[in-house]
């Protein structure tokens, strides 16, 4: 892992069709959403030619947006990487509510930017599914997953 004093100056810009392995790649390693995707929906910081961190908002079938898909390589973690992807996309997509599912432990992360955590009840049928599913397939491992809203 990089320390503060070697911090990275990624390049920050939307996925095209060349990046996807790497994206999809990454996504396997933290056990990232990897449902119905398209590079036109990412936003990457890249070193080079390597993609180092992603992130996304997805269109709902009701209306709304989720926020999904946040990674970072564990290397590039605690430079920022993450801050910015989430900041920068959040400044583009301007359409709200937007929701998230995330582990407990990223609670304060998401709070930064004024996320709030919900009842997973309120959450629209389709992302309600999504986070009963996640919720049984990590509830072994011990991770707790909430709801998050962004108004």
């Amino acid at each position: 892992m990089l320390d503060q004093q070697d911090r990275v100056t990624p390049i920050y810009r939307w996925a095209n069709e060349n990046d996807l392995t790497q994206i999809v790649d990454l996504l396997m390693v933290v056990r990232g959403d990897r449902q119905d995707i398209t590079a036109n929906q990412f936003l990457i910081a890249s070193l080079e030619d390597l993609v180092i961190g992603c992130v996304r908002v997805k269109n709902l079938t009701d209306g709304t947006q989720e926020l999904a898909s946040l990674c970072v390589q564990p290397k590039y973690r605690n430079l920022g990487v993450g801050e910015q992807l989430v900041k920068s996309i959040l400044s583009y997509s301007k359409k709200r509510p937007i929701y998230l599912l995330c582990f407990d432990n990223m609670l304060m992360f998401y709070m930064k930017f004024g996320f709030v955590q919900v009842d997973p009840n309120i959450l629209p049928d389709c992302l309600g599914d999504e986070y009963r599913r996640v919720s049984v397939s990590f509830a072994p491992l011990d991770d707790k997953v909430v709801a998050m809203r962004l108004l």
